[in-house]
Parts: structure tokens; C-alpha cells; sequence
């Protein structure tokens, strides 16, 4: 059977009409003979009809008619086929049949029906399908509302354009029983074409109430598809849900979609909508739809998008709960967006949360043109919004302009470095005109997170005022086109308004509810004509109302503590510190004492809790000392201890709990014992082993002010002394000093050697111990970043510090006490070590030798060579690197002890060149200078001559023989040479005495002193040949 021709659709009920057929043939043969069965309603009908005319191939039979029949009011089913053609059997039976379902109507529907699976009658449907077969069928004359009986109907519906629809004629499906409940509709979807549980394909003036609405399929689970320019649909006091959350970006699982142009007039209110990738999503057509409005909805569980209206005017969104699922952390998710809309919205009252958004807007509002005279208004909302990813924000004003925002309360949360409570954005550079933004909190919980972020905007007609803008985490607070606003009064320049806006900290109820509670906000707002209720519907002030969605009541009665004033961490706290805090009377009232406070900590036997009789009025404030101290000695256990002190205060009738307490983690660190040192004597010329008693690590000092350490050894082994010197000593704070060392084998040798250090961990070098068989001065520079390529110039280096070393002996590790460079952890640093009137020794590489490294740090050697002339490679810098983790070290150590060596046995006879006092710095080049040195007698007699010899670069100069008077101590200015002029250049000049007083001077070790200077070119140059004008 190719077609039923009659009946085709809605028919009068009681009237006798024919059921009429074409037959086709789908084979190759011509057919003379075929049966012709059918059903009505689901009944074979006899007789069957004989098909005995000639058809032809891919041909179509005229009209056959196959009975007559009188229908009765209702539903009605036909299905005819074919069999045996030309008396063979026919085994492809997909063509066989074709089948119709019609409805028979009495008259145009008008009134009350009902749909009941057990009901009877010609008011009652069986199905959802069958009353909305009458519909579309036999057209309405009037309103027409559907009771529907309390049942769950596992079916799907589309409706078509009814007949006689209209705004007053409407067509209202509605639970019997009023509970939504306990009317289910539902359907699970098989594919695209089946995706829907409720599809209006054109139909208008819809209405459902009191229903549950469910999409069942985990892939296909749209529940009402809006098509063909669908307008006037109502859905209130329902339920609408898919089973699962959509973590796909797929609208197969929006449940109110619009998948061509929505028209105007859609209201969604008093509902709760569950689940679903996009809660609502409407496009109006290129005229925008008018009278969209959203209202009292419990929107939770959505993927992506809660209300995503575009092309809508004045669309009004209000007074919803809005939770995004919970696992959701997706990008772009956005509550409530309005793009390209137009008029004068309304988004207000409504409290918005997201979880685990990665770049969230709580509300967004994007390429929209709103009205100059009646703006868009976004006013008493909650927001807050969770961001992982940079971008994200509470609410964000995106090219568009005539915009309040009134009385809001957003909070954002979540890791990212870049996001913000208010985000304004505008793609190039402009005005942004007439934007008020007045009486919101604005709130961050980020340390990453800033409380206004704009770009691209100026702020000549831009309108902030009596906001509240607070960072959780005290480290951001406005980013204003990329320039840092640090603080309340930068922005208030920045902007230039803001004059009124405060800074406190809202005392929110808690993670999902935003209402306040701190009484120092009470009364900071300015009224708002038409704004007359908050949130929750509360009155609000009309003179100072509350800045916030929240009008709230402050308690008379608000006693909070601001800070914990003592105990500070520190080394060698003892068992009697001091407890302070800071208190306020945040209420209206006077507090007439009569209240406590209280502190303990974890592990704290009892709580301390003392009476407070100070009277404090409205907003004053104590520092409130506790008689009873606290035990922070860690002497007895000998290791630091984190004390996590809780303080509180406690007055009658106080209803704010948030701001009651403190809390402050004190870290009380272990400090050793003073070590026991003992006076030790040497003579003079000698070096001394120090050594001291003490359970813990020593470290030694030059001084007591001293913050490089000499070393972190039990024992210590001074340079030669030539008086009486007292040295210090430590216990502990260098738990975590270490040392590295890479050879003392020596073979080779030059002026210098320079190699990479690369810090595991952060790491700081305390001082060095080198190869050197010559006592002179020795400097030491550093660079971030490797030495190769960087070893002819001094450009990039930085010169560490310099000392006269004196030597311990070939292959022996001679003192280098230069230190205090921290490497952070991942860099490498170049080191050059180099002697300047001497030689260093150090090993060639072969390969294994190459790399040196422990735990914390790697040694890679080098080059060594002349003084930044390096040209020999691979070369190992043979020496010890003491270094301590960390920037310096955090660990305790003990007061410094004093250890005085008594230098005896002085020499008669003892001179020495103690400093190059001309030049000591650069110099101009080509201009003379006077060499002026330090003669220093360190002998017990008086010196009356010495021999002062000297070079320059290594080559001798003209000695001199001094003749004068030094008593012991004494010093004398001698200039050597008189207007040495030198050339540019890098220069050493080095002398020394022999011979003071004509007798051999036994000690050596404190003649010879050096300096390093440049040479500075001055005057015009000449580079190239410039009498051709070639260069």
C-alpha cells in the first residue's frame, strides 16, 4: 500500500466516509492480482479486497476504496497492506504497508479536558499523543485547558500550529492534583530526530503547570525544543530535568532550547530546572523578542550555561537560585548571559554559584545595546564564581554601555592569577558611557585574584561610588587596564570617584551564602530611586541603607576580635610570653565589660579565659593584654614547634559569631645553649685551632655583628695573627649548612679559573677554600647564567669580594672567606676565582672529573687563564664551596660566644705594605698619577728603613728606600712614583717590603699588598681608515 488517501487528518465524529488506498508496485514485472488487507484500530476488517487490474512496473494503482466506516468521537488508527501479488509470495515487507492516525471530533475543542489512562468519555485522552492528535486535528474555539490525572506517562509529544489559537484562546496542560510530582511525563530519546520530550513546532499560546517534565536518554536528553518561531509559552510550578549533568559542550542536552528564532512572550517561573549542558537557551530573531521573563526558578545541576538569552528586549530575570554543577570545570561557563540584547533588562535578586568553574561569569553581559534613558539594570544579586583559569569573574560588562549595577554582593574563588569580582572589557580603547556602579561588594578569595579588572576602558563617564571592595588574601586589589591600582585611595585617583567606598572584610554566612554580617557595614549606602527592598524582600533604608544585595539588621550587641597582637614567632621564645589581641565593639551599643576572652592552642591542657571590665563604646577599640602567659619553651625539647593559638571573646547577646575569633600559628624555634669557649694563646706570626664545647653544630664569625659566617666546622683554624683577636662562635642555625668539594689534586695552574654552579634547591655560598701556593689577594666574581662565552670581559660580572689569602701549601685548602651569594634553586651561576699577583692551581679535566654534585647543587668546571684572558679548557677549579640552603637559613642559632686568642712573642723587627692607597680606583687614561702606598710597622721596635719594591702587570719597577721614623703601629703615606701615567687598560699594581731596618724580616706573610683598576680612555678616537670615509 503506497498511500492511505482518506481519512488524512481530523474528521467529524458520527459521519460515514470511505477508507481509500493506492497500491505501487515495486517490482520489475507487471502485476495483475493482489490482496489488499487492513486495521482499523488494531482490528483486521473483512472482507479484504482483490486487486485484479493491470499495473505496471513502478507504477501507481488509481484510488481503490476499501470499505466505509463511522467513526466515533476519539482516536482512530489504519494500517493496510499488501499480500501474495500475482500469487507468489511477497518476503520484502518493508514496503508492504503504510498506516495513519487521525481524530474524529465532535466539534473544535473549548473547555476542560482531561487526560486519565483510565478515564473514559469523549472529554477524557488516554495520552498525552492523543490529546494532542485532537489538537491538531480539530483545531480549538476557545480556551482549552488538559487536567492531567496523577500517572507517569512514558511518552513524548509534538505540537503542531493549532487552529484557533490565540493570547485568549490558550491551550493549558495542568496536573489535576497541583503537585508536579506526581505527574510525570517522560521519554527516553533514541536519536536527533526523537531528541525531545516536549517539541513546539510552531505552536503558540502554550501553557504548562504543575508537571514534572524528564528527559531519560544520557545522550539525547533535550526536554522541551522550541521551533518554526515559537512565542506566548508559559511553564510555571514544574519540574524540568534531564537524569545526568552534560559534561560534552553538546545542546543535546539543554533542557529549554530554542533551535530557530523564539518569539516573543517566554516565561519559565516557579520551577525547578535540574541538570542539563544548558539550562535555557533563546535566540530571538533579527528583531529582538520581547517579554522574556525568568522569575522564582531553581535552576541547579547545569553543565555550561544556566539562562543564555540572545537578541531578547528587556528581557527580566529575577529572584532565581542558581547552582552550576558541582563538577563542572569547564571554561566560559557562564550563569546568566545576555548577548546582544536590547531595551532595559532586569537581573535582580538572584543568588548564582559555581564550584569548580575553570574561567566562570556569574553574570555576563556582552555586546548589548541598552537603553540612555532606562538603562539595564543588574541590582540584588548574590554571585559567586570559582576560577581556576585567568579571565574568569562574578560579573563582566563586555562592550556595553547604559548599565547599573546596584546593590550586589560577589565573591570570587579558586587558584587563578588573574581574574576579578568586576570585570568591565572593552575591545579597543573607549568610553565607557553612563555606567554606574553604587552600594556593591566586591570580594576576593584569591591570592591571585583582583577585585576589579578592566581592559581597554576609560573612566571619563564611568560612576563608581559606596562599594565595598575587600581582598581575602591581602595581596591584590585593582587591575586597571594593566596598571596595578594598589589600594582604595589609588583607585579613587585612578578613577577619579570611589570617595565613598570602604574597605572591610563582610563576615560572609558562610561558602554558599553571601549574606553579611559585620555591623561596620551597617548604614554605607545611598539610596536608589526605585530600589526600595532588598535580596530577601526586606525594607531598605531609605536614607542610609546597606551596601550589599543584603539589608540587615546590626546587632547592638558585636564584640570581634581584629588581630593577634603576641606572641611573635621567634627564636628562643620562653615559657612566660605575653598573649595580646585586639578588640572592637563593632555594635551599637556600649559594652559595659562583663564579657571574656579566651586562648588556647591544640594540646593545651585548659583554656585560658579571663573577665574583661573595660567599658567600650560604639567602635572603640582594646589591646587586651592576658595576665596568664603561655609556655613557648622549646629549650627541653630541643626542636622548633608550631603553636596554633586560637583567640575569642565571648558577650552576652552577641549574635555575630564570624568576627569572634583570631586565629595566628607562632612558631616558637629551638635556640641552642651559648657554647663554651676557653682563651687560647699563640705566637705571633701563627695561626690558631679554636675550638669550643657545645651539643650542637658550631659556626664561626669575624665578629659579633658579623653575618658571613668563617666557617661551620667543630674546630677552626685561624689565618696568622699579628695581635690579640677575639672571634666568635655559634650553636646550631647551620643544620643545614653543607660543603662540596671537588679536588685538591692540582697538576696545573694559572692566574684564574672560572666554572658553573647550577642550585638544585636554593642554595647560598658562605665562603670558599682554594689551591694556592702564593699569599696575595685574590677576588671572586659571579654572574647569572653560564661563564661560557663570557670569559675576555668583565662585562656581566659582578665582583664578589676580594682578601688577601694566605696560603696553606700546594694541594692544601687555603681560606677564601667570601661569601653571602645566594643561587636560587633551578639557576646556574658563573664563578671566577682569580689571583692577582699570584697563581691558583687547578686539575685538567678528563671527562669524569668534569662535573662534581650533591643533593643541592652541581659543580661544572672551566676554563682557566690570565685575568679575564681564559683560554685553557677543560680545566677543574680545585677547592671546597660552603654554602646553607635557603636565602641564609631560618634555623636558630645561639648568642655568639666570645674566644679571645692572646698573641705573644712579638717580632722586634716587622714590616709590611698594608694598602695601595693611589691609585685604588679607575683612573683617566694618558694623565700622570702619584702610586702612594701604607708602610705599616707591626715590629716592637722602631723602623727607620725598609725597601719598598713594586710592579705593575708583573713588571718590576724602580724600587724605593724609605727612611723615617715608625714606632710600633705606626703608618706612613710613601709615594713610590710620581706621575706614572697609564694608557687604557686593565691594571695590577702589587708591592712589598724587605729588609726594614736592614735586617732579613722572618715574617713574610704581611708585606704585600695589591689593587686592580682600569684605565679609562678619554678624548676622540678613530676607528677604521677615515680618510676614505671607509670603516
Amino acid at each position: 500500500v503506497n498511500q492511505i488517501t482518506n481519512p488524512t487528518g481530523g474528521v467529524t465524529a458520527g459521519t460515514a466516509m470511505p477508507v481509500k488506498v493506492t497500491i505501487k508496485n515495486f517490482g520489475v514485472d507487471t502485476i495483475t492480482y493482489a490482496k489488499v488487507l487492513w486495521k482499523y484500530d488494531g482490528v483486521v476488517q473483512t472482507p479484504l479486497y482483490t486487486f485484479t487490474d493491470s499495473l505496471k512496473a513502478d507504477s501507481v494503482s488509481s484510488i481503490i476504496t476499501l470499505a466505509t466506516i463511522n467513526p466515533t468521537v476519539g482516536a482512530h488508527s489504519i494500517t493496510a497492506w499488501t499480500e501474495d501479488p500475482d500469487s507468489v509470495s511477497d518476503f520484502n515487507y518493508a514496503n508492504d504497508s503504510s498506516s495513519i492516525n487521525f481524530f474524529a471530533c465532535s466539534s473544535l475543542l473549548n473547555g476542560t479536558y482531561t487526560i486519565n489512562p483510565s478515564g473514559s468519555g469523549s472529554s477524557n485522552y488516554t495520552s498525552f499523543s492523543d490529546a494532542v492528535l485532537a489538537l491538531s486535528q480539530c483545531g480549538i474555539s476557545g480556551p482549552v485547558v488538559f487536567n492531567v490525572s496523577n500517572a507517569t506517562y512514558n511518552e513524548h509529544i509534538l505540537i503542531p500550529p493549532v487552529n484557533g489559537s490565540s493570547a485568549t484562546n490558550t491551550i493549558t496542560f495542568q496536573s489535576t492534583s497541583g503537585d508536579s510530582s506526581l505527574v510525570i511525563l517522560k521519554y527516553d530519546a533514541s536519536g536527533a530526530a526523537n531528541n525531545y520530550v516536549v517539541k513546539l513546532d510552531g505552536a503558540s499560546y502554550i501553557k504548562f503547570k504543575d508537571m514534572s517534565i524528564i528527559a531519560e536518554d544520557s545522550t539525547y536528553a533535550r526536554v522541551f525544543v522550541l521551533d518554526n518561531h515559537v512565542h506566548d509559552l508559559t511553564i510555571s510550578n514544574s519540574v524540568i530535568k534531564s537524569l545526568i549533568h552534560s559534561g560534552n559542550n553538546s545542546d543535546k542536552k539543554a533542557l529549554v532550547l530554542g533551535i530557530d528564532s523564539v518569539g516573543n512572550n517566554i516565561s519559565i517561573q516557579n520551577s525547578v530546572l535540574t541538570n542539563g549542558y544548558y539550562t535555557i537557551y533563546l535566540e530571538g530573531g533579527a528583531s529582538p523578542s520581547s517579554g522574556w521573563s525568568f522569575v522564582n526558578n531553581i535552576i541547579k545541576g547545569y553543565y555550561y550555561s544556566g539562562i543564555y538569552l540572545k537578541s531578547a528586549t528587556s528581557a527580566v530575570i529575577s529572584n532565581n537560585y542558581m547552582q552550576a554543577d558541582t563538577t563542572s570545570t569547564i571554561n566560559e561557563h557562564k550563569g546568566i548571559f545576555l548577548l546582544a540584547n536590547v531595551g532595559s533588562p532586569v537581573v535582580s535578586n538572584n543568588q548564582i554559584y559555581s564550584k569548580l568553574t575553570g574561567k566562570p561569569y556569574g553574570i555576563r553581559i556582552s555586546d548589548c545595546y541598552f537603553n540612555s534613558t532606562t538603562p539595564g539594570l543588574i541590582y540584588n544579586n548574590m554571585v559567586q564564581a570559582h576560577c581556576t583559569n585567568n579571565g574568569g569573574c562574578g560579573i563582566l560588562i563586555h562592550n556595553t554601555e547604559n548599565c547599573n549595577l546596584y546593590y550586589n554582593n560577589v565573591n570570587v574563588t579558586g587558584s587563578a592569577t588573574s581574574n576579578g569580582a568586576l570585570r568591565l572589557l572593552k575591545n579597543g580603547i573607549g568610553i565607557f558611557n553612563n555606567i554606574n556602579i553604587i552600594n556593591n561588594i566586591f570580594t576576593n578569595d584569591n591570592a591571585g585574584g583582583y577585585l576589579i579588572l578592566t581592559a581597554g576602558i576609560d573612566t571619563a563617564n564611568f560612576t563608581n561610588n559606596f562599594n565595598n571592595l575587600f581582598n581575602f588574601s591581602g595581596t591584590k586589589f585593582i587591575s586597571y587596564n594593566g596598571s596595578v591600582v594598589a589600594d582604595l585611595a589609588a583607585w579613587h585617583t585612578k578613577s577619579g570617584d570611589g570617595a565613598n567606598s570602604i574597605s572591610y572584610n563582610p563576615y560572609y554566612m558562610g561558602a554558599d551564602d553571601l549574606h553579611i554580617a559585620n555591623n561596620l557595614m551597617n548604614g554605607t549606602g545611598t539610596p536608589i530611586t526605585g530600589i526600595t527592598t532588598d535580596i530577601d524582600g526586606d525594607l531598605r533604608n531609605t536614607s542610609t541603607p546597606d551596601i550589599g544585595a543584603d539589608e540587615f539588621d546590626p546587632s547592638p550587641w558585636d564584640a570581634a576580635v581584629l588581630e593577634f597582637l603576641t606572641p611573635i614567632g621567634d627564636c628562643g621564645l620562653d615559657s612566660l610570653e605575653v598573649v595580646s589581641i585586639k578588640i572592637k565593639n563593632l555594635g551599637s551599643g556600649t559594652i559595659n565589660g562583663n564579657f571574656t576572652a579566651s586562648y588556647t592552642w591544640p594540646g593545651k591542657s585548659s583554656i585560658v579565659t579571663e573577665n574583661i571590665t573595660t567599658v567600650m563604646t560604639t567602635g572603640d577599640t582594646l589591646d587586651y593584654v592576658f595576665t596568664t602567659t603561655a609556655d613557648l619553651d622549646m629549650s627541653a625539647i630541643g626542636s622548633d614547634s608550631t603553636f596554633a593559638f586560637t583567640a575569642w571573646v565571648s558577650l552576652q547577646g552577641d549574635p555575630v559569631h564570624f568576627n569572634d575569633s583570631v586565629h595566628s600559628d607562632v612558631e616558637s624555634k629551638y635556640q641552642p645553649p651559648t657554647p663554651v669557649t676557653q682563651t687560647t694563646t699563640v705566637n705571633y706570626g701563627s695561626s690558631a685551632t679554636l675550638t669550643a664545647t657545645s651539643n650542637d653544630s658550631l659556626t664561626w664569625w669575624q665578629y659579633d655583628t658579623s653575618t658571613i659566617a668563617l666557617a661551620y666546622t667543630s674546630t677552626y683554624i685561624t689565618d696568622p695573627l699579628w695581635d690579640t683577636t677575639t672571634f666568635y662562635v655559634s650553636a646550631g642555625g647551620s643544620a643545614s649548612a653543607d660543603s662540596l668539594t671537588t679536588t685538591f689534586a692540582g697538576g696545573n695552574g694559572q692566574t684564574g679559573n672560572m666554572f658553573d654552579i647550577e642550585a638544585f634547591n636554593t642554595i647560598t655560598i658562605d665562603s670558599l677554600y682554594m689551591n694556592t701556593s702564593s699569599s696575595s689577594l685574590v677576588e671572586v666574581w659571579y654572574r647569572p647564567g653560564t661563564y661560557v662565552g663570557h670569559t675576555s670581559s668583565n662585562a656581566g660580572w659582578t665582583k664578589l669580594g676580594d682578601y688577601t689569602v694566605t696560603s696553606a701549601g700546594a694541594n692544601v685548602p687555603t681560606r677564601l672567606p667570601i661569601g653571602g651569594l645566594t643561587i636560587p634553586a633551578g639557576q646556574t651561576y658563573g664563578i671566577y676565582v682569580t689571583h692577582i699577583s699570584g697563581s691558583l692551581a687547578y686539575t685538567n679535566g678528563n671527562g669524569s672529573n668534569q662535573t662534581v654534585q650533591d643533593a643541592n647543587m652541581k659543580f661544572t668546571g672551566g676554563h682557566g687563564g690570565g685575568y679575564f684572558a681564559l683560554t685553557f679548557t677543560p680545566r677543574i677549579w680545585n677547592g671546597r664551596i660552603f654554602y646553607s640552603l635557603g636565602s641564609g637559613g631560618s634555623a636558630c642559632a645561639s648568642q655568639k660566644a666570645p674566644l679571645t686568642v692572646n698573641v705573644i712573642n712579638f717580632p722586634a723587627v716587622d714590616a709590611g705594605i698594608s694598602t695601595i692607597v693611589n691609585p685604588s680606583s679607575s683612573v683617566v687614561s694618558g694623565t700622570p698619577h702619584d702610586i702612594k702606598v701604607l708602610l705599616n710597622n707591626f715590629g716592637t721596635g722602631t723602623m727607620t728603613s725598609a725597601n719598598i719594591k713594586w710592579w705593575i702587570n708583573g713588571v718590576m719597577q724602580d724600587s724605593l728606600a724609605w727612611t723615617g721614623s715608625l714606632t710600633n703601629g705606626a703608618t706612613d703615606t710613601v709615594i713610590i712614583d710620581t706621575a706614572h701615567v697609564f694608557n687604557g687598560g686593565m691594571y695590577n699594581i702589587t708591592a712589598w717590603t724587605s729588609f726594614p731596618n736592614n735586617v732579613y724580616d722572618s715574617i713574610t706573610s704581611n708585606d704585600t699588598s695589591g689593587s686592580n683598576f682600569n684605565a679609562c680612555m678619554q678624548g676622540a678616537y678613530s676607528i677604521g681608515d677615515t680618510s676614505t670615509g671607509t670603516f
